[in-house]
C-alpha cells in the first residue's frame, strides 16, 4: 500500500473514531435508546437515534469547520459501506443535511439556551 493511501485509510478511521464518540456522547445526553436489539447489528441502525447520529455529526462539523466541509466529510461516511441499500444511504445523506441546514438557527440563537438540538431536529 502506497504512503497517500495508508494515509487516507489512517486519517478515515481517526475521523470515524472521533466522531463516533461524539455522536454516541450526544445521543446519550438527548436520552436516545442506546441498547442493542437483537434484530440489527447496531444498536443505532436505521432508527431514531440513528437518524439523530447523522444530523448531529453534520451539525457538529458545520460548527466547528464549515458545511462544505460537512458535506464532504458525511459523504465520505457513507462511502465507507458501498454494500449499503440505497434507501439507507439516502436516508443518511437526508439526515446529513438536515443537520447543515440547522447550523444557521443555532449560529443565530446560539446565546439562548432555549434553542435546543434535539428538539429543533424534530426528534
Amino acid at each position: 500500500m502506497d504512503i497517500v493511501k495508508r494515509i487516507e485509510k489512517e486519517g478515515r478511521k481517526y475521523f470515524n473514531s472521533y466522531i463516533n464518540t461524539v455522536t454516541k456522547n450526544a445521543q446519550k445526553k438527548y436520552g436516545f435508546d442506546m441498547t442493542k436489539h437483537e434484530y440489527s447489528c447496531s444498536n443505532t441502525h436505521n432508527n431514531e437515534a440513528d437518524a439523530f447520529k447523522h444530523a448531529y455529526m453534520s451539525w457538529f462539523l458545520s460548527y466547528w469547520k464549515d458545511d462544505l466541509t460537512a458535506k464532504q466529510l458525511g459523504d465520505m461516511h457513507e462511502d465507507e459501506t458501498p454494500n449499503a441499500p440505497a434507501y439507507e444511504r439516502n436516508m443518511d445523506l437526508w439526515n446529513n443535511a438536515i443537520g447543515r441546514e440547522f447550523m444557521p438557527v443555532y449560529k443565530r440563537n446560539k446565546h439562548n439556551r432555549s434553542v435546543d438540538l434535539k428538539f429543533n431536529l424534530n426528534f
